[in-house]
């Protein structure tokens, strides 16, 4: 074994250990699993695997994820499965050194799966796991909500208040449009979230990282359903939003009219999404 860093004597020694642990996934080719990691643990100094496997909660961690990777792995077939890439498979394995959340650590072995079947490791794209490094739990729970139900799509709406001025001699002009509640939705009732006041939050960061889409002005049809239960949840509080605002605008635009408008619209996956979606949860 090559001296990474200058410590060979102690990377043998840990290397054992790192076996000793869990030696099935050490020993090349003797099942599904030795055969997707192979190459992935031969390289596994080049992320310290043996020497972070030394720690107890670490390695009881790894122990656990592994075994659920493997008891996926070993439903395909042999035949099915190839060598997992390096630059997929290392930081993963290092992920699950120490990651435990386990909604979060079912999408990385999952997406760790699909890397090692020869029908879905084109689609096992490096970027997924910067996605998955930047995801929180209760998105994690988002990502799963699209799969379970076989959707693509979050109906959404957007309250504004619009303040309007208006004359005898020509039609109201509206001076100023400021949006009081964004993104109002029905997630809350639909999935279980640790923190629903962020829900905002957790749909921006998805759009950002390529998974959502936005489109306003636009509604799907067949949700017409769910955009009266939003806006039955919304409305009483757009109404009172208006009047904090109105009354801290009083100056400023005295005496004009003012009404609340609804933008409909809805948070739709990419098609990155949809790959993502399928490749982290379809094992």
């Amino acid at each position: 074994m090559g001296d990474f860093l200058g410590m060979g004597k102690v990377t043998d020694k840990t290397m054992e250990a790192a076996k000793a642990v869990y030696p099935d996934l050490f020993q090349p080719a003797t099942k599904q699993a030795g055969k997707a990691l192979e190459t992935v643990f031969e390289l596994g100094n080049t992320i310290l695997l043996p020497i972070k496997l030394l720690n107890e909660k670490a390695r009881l961690n790894f122990e656990k994820h592994m075994k659920k990777y493997e008891e996926k792995i070993n439903e395909i077939p042999q035949e099915n499965v190839t060598s997992v890439l390096p630059d997929i498979g290392l930081p993963i394995i290092d992920r699950l050194t120490y990651l435990t959340n386990e909604e979060i650590a079912d999408l990385f072995i999952n997406f760790l799966v699909s890397a090692s079947i020869d029908n879905t490791v084109s689609q096992a794209h490096p970027r997924f796991i910067n996605i998955l490094n930047s995801i929180s739990v209760d998105e994690a729970r988002l990502i799963k909500y699209f799969y379970e139900k076989s959707i693509s799509y979050i109906p959404v709406i957007d309250y504004d208040l619009n303040i309007e001025e208006s004359g005898i001699m020509y039609p109201p002009r509206t001076e100023a449009s400021i949006t009081i509640i964004e993104n109002g939705n029905n997630l809350k009732n639909e999935i279980e979230l640790i923190s629903d006041e962020n829900i905002n939050l957790y749909l921006n960061n998805l759009e950002s990282l390529g998974i959502l889409i936005k489109t306003t002005e636009k509604h799907i049809v067949k949700a017409l359903d769910v955009y009266e239960m939003i806006d039955g949840m919304n409305w009483n509080k757009a109404e009172e939003i208006k009047e904090e605002r109105l009354f801290d605008l009083r100056d400023q635009y005295p005496n004009q009219n003012s009404n609340i408008s609804k933008r409909y619209g809805f948070y739709e996956l990419t098609s990155l999404g949809e790959t993502f979606v399928s490749i982290c949860n379809n094992q």
